[in-house]
């Protein structure tokens, strides 16, 4: 098509036109501003020039007033010279008394152009004098005509603008407007829609351009959207913490998003894609399971959270769910499979840890409750032996045997405490001196009856060094760290050797920057099973970090030993070979010069009887209340029990003065040790009190303390102890709120 061609005697009558019209339109403009400044600015002028005159007057009498009033010559010269000096509009003033004495005569040799007023000054009526101004507009009309001046100007410059954009419009618009038409129809013609054709004053070239810039516009506008979609699109598929993923129903991959790529651990999508060529095969743990999931696509279109164990790329098992739908061709056949899938190891590692936790937890209760049951069996057994051997002093082979009666209940005492600690029912609440090689005993006596036979547990104790920790926490260390090496041993068999030792670092050793010089109390667990890589030592102390199975850990064992042992200013290490075994060492600072710390009924020495006593003892326990009347009788208290704590609350209202001290049960019905203690402390507050439980939620030793309690006891209780407590409270030797342990 031949380019179009348009006369240039139409753009020369067009612009011939537009002159014409804007220098018409500004002489226009220019001739109604000058008659409208000429008539505005008369009748502004008169109108402000009358004011002004008739404000100076008023100025003029009220300065002149009092002067007149008093006939001060003086003063009125000198006010009609200040107004005459300081005033451009005043160029004469005159004043006249009541008696027709000219006092100040400055009146001007013409009265052309001169506006005079004139007022007379009363005084109750009577005349004092009159004061005449002349005034000048020139002050005034030089102010109106720089007015003037400047609209002059400022025309003249509107003018001056006018004429150079009409100048640079027709040169733009008049001059090479079809050049510049043809140039920008074909930039839009080559698909450059961003710049529209600007108008041209001419109204069929307005009417081309109009349309051009309508089409270019719906086509530009088109192709945003359809870009902002699909950056929309492509934003949402690339940021998704889910996996986005298309598949052939053969199990090679279309297409997937970065999430999919990073959670079965791929660098890229595209290594992703290149490298996964069957997903039944290579992502699925159990193949079994995607002909599943194509089973059920193919008969319901769609399946909601499809969980299956899959394989990531360095063959760690990671838990999906999976959400998909089936894409069909014409003929209704799937061909090809999209959804999304996420990572939900992390949750099922913590419903297990809930789970692991709800037990552990309906495991304390139990235990618990067996230990308050047992606790009060093993008092019995402990009370009536040593009654007992206070009769059998004569006779060595009963005592032997009674003896071994009290060796017996003791380890049952301490298979309670076992229990307890396992339970996490005995935690200590606060660090304490202790001999870590004790705890290690007890500890290994627990773990060889939970561990299997097939496996052989050494232990090699080099140390009686003492550390400042909690027992109890210690304890669950050395079973958390035996349970994690039996677990790494394959088939269940192999060997765990502990060893405790002491080791003094020199200054310069770097067995670990957390440690400073000193001596330190070693702990090392060693084990002969599977090992680990570097990689996987590098996160066995993260949370939730774990290589076992889902049934066998939630992960948090190490990352807690770690925590723990970092609380006690100690390190853990570790040294693990592939296919050799593994090597935990723990390093605990040594408490120098420091004696094992023991409780209250630890302590050697006799029972202290003290004086005879009232003594009211209640626990629901009938054989616990036969034998404390028993024992203590002996001793020549006056003990009364009840198994009623209701009954025994009555008797104590009746006459709380004629009790001396009371031995209380904390875990009876109706009415617990506490609350009775705490009833009792009202009815008389230097009652001494001795608290009693095997184990209890409701009151501890710190509690008990800030109660008022005299002494707290853990059961079970040997007699010796308990009468010795009594003493000492009943000799003063007490202190309110001390604890007892209860065992020795």
């Amino acid at each position: 098509m031949p380019p179009l061609r348009f006369s240039y005697l139409a753009n020369r009558s067009i612009a011939r036109d537009l002159i014409l019209w804007l220098s018409g339109i500004v002489l226009v403009i220019i001739l109604l501003l000058g008659i409208s400044y000429k008539f505005y600015f008369n009748r502004q002028f008169q109108r402000e020039l009358a004011l002004r005159s008739n404000q100076i007057l008023e100025d003029v009498a009220n300065a002149l007033y009092f002067p007149l009033l008093h006939l001060d010559d003086q003063s009125i010269r000198n006010i009609a010279g200040f107004y005459l000096d300081t005033n451009d509009y005043v160029t004469g003033i005159e004043v006249v008394t009541d008696f027709g004495d000219i006092i100040v005569d400055q009146v001007p040799a013409s009265f052309d152009d001169l506006l005079i007023r004139t007022k007379t000054l009363y005084r109750n009526g009577k005349n004092i004098g009159t004061v005449t101004i002349y005034v000048s507009g020139e002050t005034l009309m030089g102010r109106v005509k720089n007015v003037i001046r400047s609209v002059f100007l400022a025309s003249i410059l509107i003018i001056a603008v006018m004429a150079i954009c009409t100048r640079l419009i027709l040169h733009y618009l008049l001059n090479r407007p079809l050049e510049a038409l043809i140039a920008r129809i074909r930039r839009i013609a080559s698909g450059d829609y961003t710049t529209p054709l600007q108008p041209v004053p001419h109204r069929d070239l307005n009417a081309i351009i109009e349309a051009v810039n309508s089409m270019a516009r719906e086509i530009e506008s088109k192709n945003r959207q359809l870009a902002e979609s699909e950056k929309k699109y492509r934003s949402i598929f690339n940021n998704a913490t889910e996996g986005i993923f298309q598949t052939t129903i053969s199990g090679r991959l279309v297409t997937a998003n970065p999430a999919v790529a990073q959670i079965f651990g791929y660098r890229s999508v595209d290594e992703l894609i290149d490298q996964v060529t069957d997903l039944g095969n290579q992502f699925y743990v159990n193949p079994a399971d995607r002909e599943r999931l194509i089973e059920q696509l193919a008969s319901e279109g769609m399946v909601s959270k499809f969980i299956a164990p899959m394989r990531k790329s360095d063959g760690t098992t990671v838990w999906i769910s999976l959400t998909a739908r089936a894409i069909r061709d014409k003929d209704g056949n799937v061909t090809m499979l999209e959804g999304t899938l996420s990572d939900i190891t992390q949750q099922r590692q913590m419903e297990a840890e809930l789970r692991h936790a709800q037990k552990m937890e309906a495991i304390g209760t139990l235990a618990g409750g067996i230990a308050h049951d047992f606790n009060n069996i093993l008092v019995a057994i402990f009370g009536f032996t040593e009654l007992a051997q206070m009769h059998a002093e004569d006779n060595p082979e009963l005592m032997r045997n009674l003896t071994e009666v009290m060796n017996a209940a003791g380890r049952a005492r301490d298979l309670v405490q076992q229990i307890l600690t396992f339970s996490r029912k005995n935690e200590a609440s606060k660090h304490t001196v202790f001999q870590p090689a004790k705890e290690l005993r007890e500890a290994l006596s627990l773990l060889r009856s939970t561990i299997p036979t097939t496996v052989d547990i050494r232990e090699t104790i080099l140390s009686e060094s003492c550390i400042r920790a909690d027992p109890t926490r210690f304890h669950q260390i050395v079973m958390n760290l035996g349970t994690n090496g039996f677990h790494a041993l394959e088939d269940g068999c192999g060997i765990l050797e502990f060893t405790l030792m002491d080791e003094e670092l020199l200054p310069g050793q770097a067995v670990s920057n957390d440690l400073e010089p000193g001596k330190y109390v070693v702990l090392e667990v060693r084990d002969t099973g599977a090992g680990m890589d570097e990689a996987t030592m590098a996160k066995i102390f993260e949370p939730y970090f774990t290589t076992k199975d889902m049934d066998k850990g939630t992960g948090l064992g190490l990352a807690i030993v770690h925590g723990t042992v970092k609380s006690w200013k100690g390190t853990i290490l570790v040294d693990s070979t592939v296919g050799e075994g593994t090597t935990f060492r723990i390093y605990l600072p040594v408490v120098p010069d420091a004696e094992e710390e023991k409780s209250d009924a630890e302590k050697t020495g006799p029972a202290m009887q003290g004086r005879p006593a009232r003594i009211m003892h209640v626990d629901d326990e009938e054989t616990i209340c036969k034998l404390i009347s028993m024992y203590l009788g002996d001793l020549g208290h006056q003990v009364t029990s009840f198994t009623d704590p209701a009954k025994a609350m009555s008797v104590l209202r009746e006459d709380p003065e004629a009790w001396e001290l009371l031995i209380l049960d904390v875990t009876m019905p109706e009415m617990p040790g506490d609350r009775f203690a705490a009833q009792a402390l009202k009815l008389r507050p230097d009652l001494p009190i001795i608290l009693c439980t095997g184990y209890s939620s409701r009151v501890d030793a710190e509690k008990a303390r800030q109660m008022g309690v005299a002494a707290f006891v853990r059961k079970p209780v040997r007699m010796s102890i308990l009468a010795r407590t009594v003493g000492d409270i009943l000799q003063n030797r007490g202190t309110p709120g001390q604890t007892d342990g209860g065992t020795d």
